[in-house]
């Protein structure tokens, strides 16, 4: 940056005694540039355009905003260096004043949502951040925390820089890395009758979710079967920091990449919904209210729940704070009239669907018995 706007050189200077034309002896490099092509432009075929009302309007914004006298530019293309060459100062003399490093964190002055963290500087001075190619000028950024700031603050300040990366970067291309990452959990099994038939058994035995929990803990391959992808993954009791124990995570991988979806077992012996009121019972309330929990923490969390367990995250490689969200509750026979609409309802609103163990039966059959494509049985989780 400082190159192109210092002034013209005798290289240049030759040039013009070539081309035929003086330049002042302090005109900036980049507007000798212009000046040399519009001098040139018959011999090189290049077609000269006048400058532009909106050019010569921003020209004038930006010398007055530098205290200079607005200079001439009858072409296109001198406007247009000038104008860069005002944008290059300004851009110079943020960062003298911001003086960043790698690993600074700043954010937008107009903004107090896009907390970043600065990984390098470009030759045009644009301030690139951890995320994937995102960038900004650094005349509209603030800093809040410096490389090394261990303080409460500039922690907190860290924290939510690393998970808008996570949340911007382009990462849900699937690989082999990502797979190796969740081999442990893979549900490669097929569920066979007798599966269905002895789930069937400990869901008319069981007054609450914990022999369920249990079932599928031993049995694992069974809850990931109605799952859509070719490969499934179901993770049991994956701890979300302190507070949070989801019951199961389960993945399924197609061309789109993985899609998780978050379980919450509750008891079996529930109504589902209330009698008297347009609203879930304890119960499925209980479960709904867990899910959105989770979310959130993931949101809060995100970079620490994408990242691999060796790089000391919790290994849910490319996980969503709006991933789908099951909960298993109730039966079929002991559903009341408003539960139908209430659970569409919460279905469209949150993606949060509440689901009876008999509707989780009736879901693995089709699973079992459908003999068409993976992709189009109908009795899969829809993504």
């Amino acid at each position: 940056m400082r190159r192109r706007v210092s002034s013209c050189d005798d290289e240049q200077r030759m040039l013009a005694d070539v081309a035929g034309i003086k330049l002042p002896q302090r005109l900036p490099r980049i507007i000798a540039a212009a000046r040399l092509q519009n001098a040139l432009a018959g011999p090189l075929g290049l077609t000269l355009r006048q400058s532009s009302d909106s050019q010569r309007l921003q020209l004038e914004e930006l010398a007055e905003e530098a205290s200079r006298r607005m200079p001439k530019a009858d072409s296109a293309s001198e406007a247009e260096a000038w104008i860069l060459y005002f944008y290059l100062r300004r851009r110079m003399k943020a960062l003298r004043e911001l003086k960043l490093n790698k690993g600074d964190i700043v954010r937008r002055k107009s903004s107090n949502v896009e907390v970043n963290e600065v990984t390098s500087i470009s030759d045009d001075g644009a301030v690139y951040f951890t995320g994937g190619g995102w960038r900004a000028w650094p005349d509209r950024l603030e800093i809040i925390a410096r490389y090394g700031d261990n303080s409460e603050e500039g922690l907190q300040f860290r924290k939510i820089a690393n998970n808008r990366a996570s949340n911007q970067a382009n990462r849900f291309a699937w690989s082999d890395v990502k797979a190796k990452s969740l081999q442990k959990y893979i549900a490669p099994d097929s569920i066979t009758e007798s599966d269905i038939e002895e789930l069937r058994s400990v869901i008319e035995s069981a007054s609450d979710e914990q022999p369920l929990q249990e079932f599928f803990r031993d049995h694992p391959h069974i809850l990931a079967s109605i799952m859509r992808g070719p490969q499934r993954y179901c993770i049991p009791k994956a701890r979300l920091g302190e507070k949070y124990i989801p019951d199961f995570l389960l993945a399924d991988v197609d061309s789109t990449g993985i899609r998780w979806v978050l379980v919450e077992l509750e008891t079996p012996v529930s109504h589902v919904t209330l009698l008297n009121k347009d609203d879930f019972d304890e119960y499925a309330r209980t479960g709904i209210s867990q899910i959105k929990q989770w979310r959130q923490w993931i949101q809060d969390n995100l970079a620490n729940a994408r990242s691999f367990r060796e790089d000391s995250g919790l290994g849910l490689v490319d996980i969503r704070p709006q991933a789908k969200g099951l909960v298993l509750v109730g039966r079929r026979s002991e559903l009341r009239e408003n539960a139908s609409w209430l659970r569409n309802q919460l279905f469209e609103d949150s993606g949060i669907q509440v689901q009876t163990y008999d509707g989780l039966l009736e879901q693995l059959e089709g699973m079992l018995t459908f003999k068409g494509s993976w992709s189009e049985n109908p009795y899969a989780l829809r993504r």
